[in-house]
């Protein structure tokens, strides 16, 4: 959705799931069917000289 947000600049009213863009369909349909959502970004880790 951060790619829609900044296409946008006035807010939309949605009427129904169908007008959702794909991606936030799905993550609705996980988040109703209580399947965790792990985001995770890879960490990067310091390296400390020896």
């Amino acid at each position: 959705m951060e790619k829609h947000s900044h296409q946008t600049t006035s807010p939309h009213v949605l009427f129904s799931i169908q007008q959702l863009p794909k991606l936030a369909a799905t993550y609705l349909h996980q988040d109703l069917a209580g399947i965790a959502n792990f985001r995770r970004r890879k960490l990067k880790r310091i390296k400390e000289p020896p």
